[in-house]
């Protein structure tokens, strides 16, 4: 009991008489005895060699997130090892829906261009006040938040592949072709369509709400 307490004193004083350093907590060897017969452990489970995490607590953010480039086009081999979060989307394809809504829109724009190796990008679109899905596709690209990644990345198009559909609808709406090639290709589901006018019927948002949701789970069962 004094060791345990003269170790929390020595800890408290520590706080009171310096400001916290994080640096210093990650590298501390100051080691505590827990009672007379254990033994000592470090305040800290890893060494910085041994910690996973540190050499991107020695980075810059910056670089980390890719910013350093901004607006250049990138060439980034295929053997240059990104963050844990690039390397899980390599060659990873996407299906997602809502992609012309304001969340769908930044997230295909983020995937796009903070990850250098993503396969494809597969976006749900449906025919809409006249246009077809293709064209509300290539109007979406010509939104500001596109600029950064279209100059960033100058094969964007090659990544993204437009699948006609509609959450409303039985099977999505996909014809059998495109719902074969999701099957086949997609890796990773983001879904994010959904109907956001609280004014409508309440037969409608459940078609989109409830009922689509169900219906995107069912895909990405199979």
């Amino acid at each position: 009991e004094d060791t345990l307490l003269t170790a929390e004193v020595k800890m408290e004083n520590q706080v009171t008489e310096e400001p916290f350093n994080l640096e210093e907590y990650l590298t501390d060897s100051l080691s505590l005895q827990v009672n007379a017969a254990a033994p000592t452990r470090n305040i800290y489970p890893f060494t910085p060699e041994e910690d996973p995490c540190w050499k991107f607590e020695r980075q810059d953010p910056l670089e980390i997130l890719g910013e350093l480039s901004f607006g250049k086009p990138r060439e980034i081999s295929e053997d240059t090892i990104g963050t844990p979060i690039q390397e899980f989307y390599r060659g990873v394809n996407v299906f997602i829906t809502g992609g012309t809504g304001f969340v769908g829109k930044l997230l295909t724009e983020k995937l796009i261009r903070s990850v250098p190796h993503l396969g494809h990008v597969y976006l749900l679109i449906r025919h809409k006040q006249g246009k077809t899905s293709q064209e509300r596709f290539d109007q979406l690209l010509q939104d500001k938040i596109f600029y950064r990644m279209k100059a960033e990345v100058p094969n964007y198009l090659k990544k993204i592949k437009v699948v006609t559909g509609d959450i409303s609808e039985l099977g999505l709406g996909l014809s059998a072709t495109d719902r074969d090639l999701l099957l086949d290709r997609v890796h990773v589901v983001f879904h994010g369509a959904a109907d956001v006018r609280f004014t409508e019927p309440l037969r409608h948002a459940l078609a989109s709400n409830v009922l689509g949701s169900q219906r995107v789970l069912e895909l990405a069962k199979e």
